[in-house]
């Protein structure tokens, strides 16, 4: 059991309530929780809530522990099920930093930071803040060692900064906002000093402000202003938090020249290397790479190129618009436009006074995030969290339950597919019994060889079954006001909220460098 003084998160100033997530019958006992956790399931310091399926418990918690920054605990009656639900959920976690302990009644119980497992070392979840702290002491020892390449970066020519979702905890980390914030004004600081270009990778969409004079946005094929500024080639490249393929693949995704230097910083082991310029591997915590990259910046003269880059910046790289398909932004047909609906909810994201405080925002695997990183433009105070894999299909569907009930007070919106939606529609019912009013934005895609009203309206009826309101949107403009109808009725009914968009399904977003291309190719969502 824990100390009487200790919290089940390791916090003795914690005073919020352990949410658990799990399947029924892992409920049945509680042993392996007070073992694990020092709180039954059923005490008045928890709340466990029931999924239908595993995979949907542990994208629960997932979500649970992105938006709290405590680790997202989920608990399993059969061990046989825990390695199979989680398979996905890891590889898609890789090289993120929030942690999520599987507890499986009469097994060894493991937690998982950075995607990968470890032994659960003690008791209470403050082991897991004992591994994180014995590997970054590990770490800070040879960070100095790179100053010098570092310098070579900010002094070529055409520098490239990629963030990575392995990034987000150092600047975007809920248990220390006003550390993250601080570390996010000094890194800007540095990008502004040496005209230091950034892009992110879809899974890191929003960590860096997308308005930034600096920024290239979400890198893709359909994102203009990060075509034109690789075409002519990178001189160096800086990853941060991300895992890049191949180094012949990497040379083609990033335009780099042949022998340009490469820094790759991520808490894991990167992809074997192919002889694609002078790769230096730093296997360190993002944000203590970070914390270094500034302070040597910080100390290095910016280079001639540095203010060439500032003053052509504007004209030759940002001289329109990031995104094509501007012409379906204002498009007045039904069904609608993708390309529209994401240009209402960037309107509601940023003037609704509902989403002034800042939207967690999840997205699906799919259409869904071609058109989301194609055509959102994000940044603080918004949050930002998407699966990239066809193997975590239905992760949004769940995750946005699990942020719900870590900040109640801000909302949680998920945008998906009709069939990821159909993945995991069960976990609505849940969201009724636990009274979570979370949003659920739902692109019901119609094609021409669509038949009959009744397969188009499907999404609808499963989720009013279930127990959901929902909101049918057909119509150009419909959206901004059917998302303040959902906002409030989340609100004041404490219910969950779906707002089903009818979209064309014969328009396809262009799929991120990260993606392979194919002509044929037609993402499902």
């Amino acid at each position: 059991m824990l100390p009487p003084s200790t919290s089940a998160s390791g916090c003795p100033s914690d005073p919020r309530p352990l949410v658990i997530f799990g399947i029924p019958g892992a409920a049945n006992s509680s042993s392996a929780l007070v073992a694990a956790l020092g709180a039954s399931p059923r005490s008045q310091s928890s709340t466990f809530v029931t999924c239908a399926q595993p995979s949907a418990a542990l994208s629960m918690a997932d979500g649970y522990a992105r938006v709290s920054g405590r680790p997202g605990v989920c608990v399993l009656a059969d061990a046989s099920v825990a390695p199979n639900a989680a398979t996905a959920l890891l590889v898609e976690r890789e090289g993120e930093s929030s942690a999520l302990l599987v507890v499986v009644q009469g097994e060894e119980r493991l937690v998982a930071i950075d995607g990968r497992l470890h032994p659960w070392p003690g008791w209470g979840l403050t082991g897991v803040d004992g591994i994180r702290d014995r590997v970054r002491d590990a770490q800070s020892a040879e960070l100095r060692a790179h100053e010098r390449q570092l310098q070579a970066v900010l002094g070529s020519v055409r520098p490239l900064l990629v963030l990575g979702a392995g990034a987000r905890q150092a600047l975007d980390d809920p248990r220390d906002p006003a550390l993250s914030a601080a570390r996010m004004r000094r890194l800007m600081d540095i990008v502004e000093r040496h005209a230091l270009p950034v892009v992110t990778s879809p899974r890191a969409k929003g960590i860096f402000p997308e308005s930034h004079a600096m920024s290239l946005g979400c890198h893709g094929v359909n994102n203009e202003w990060f075509t034109r500024y690789v075409r002519r080639g990178i001189s160096s490249l800086l990853i941060v938090g991300a895992r890049p393929a191949r180094g012949a693949a990497r040379g083609r995704e990033f335009g780099l020249e042949p022998g340009a230097p490469v820094i790759h910083a991520a808490a894991g082991p990167a992809e074997p290397d192919d002889g694609a310029g002078e790769t230096t591997r730093v296997l360190v915590e993002p944000a203590l790479f970070l914390d270094e990259f500034v302070r040597c910046a910080a100390q290095a003269h910016p280079s001639r190129h540095a203010a060439e880059r500032q003053r052509a910046f504007p004209d030759s790289i940002k001289r329109s618009e990031r995104w094509s398909g501007r012409i379906e932004r204002t498009s007045l047909n039904t069904p609608l436009k993708p390309q529209r609906v994401m240009s209402e909810l960037q309107a509601i994201l940023t003037h609704h006074a509902g989403c002034k405080g800042g939207v967690n925002l999840f997205c699906e695997v799919g259409n869904a995030l071609g058109w989301v990183s194609e055509h959102l433009t994000l940044e603080t105070p918004h949050r930002f969290w998407c699966s990239a894999r066809a193997g975590s299909a239905g992760w949004a569907c769940g995750a946005v339950i699990g942020s719900k009930l870590a900040d109640p007070e801000r909302p949680a919106l998920a945008v998906l597919g009709q069939h990821a939606l159909f993945a995991h529609a069960e976990e609505l019912s849940e969201a009724v019994k636990h009274r979570v009013g979370a949003l659920w934005l739902v692109l019901n895609e119609e094609t021409r060889e669509s038949t009959g009203g009744s397969s188009r309206d499907d999404v609808s009826r499963l989720a009013l079954e279930l127990g959901a309101e929902v909101h049918d949107v057909r119509l150009p403009g419909a959206l901004v006001r059917r998302f303040d109808d959902a906002l409030s009725a989340a609100g004041e009914h404490s219910r969950p909220q779906v707002l089903v968009v009818h979209v064309d399904g014969d328009e396809v977003p262009a799929v991120p460098h990260s993606w392979r291309r194919s002509p044929m190719m037609r993402w499902v969502s």
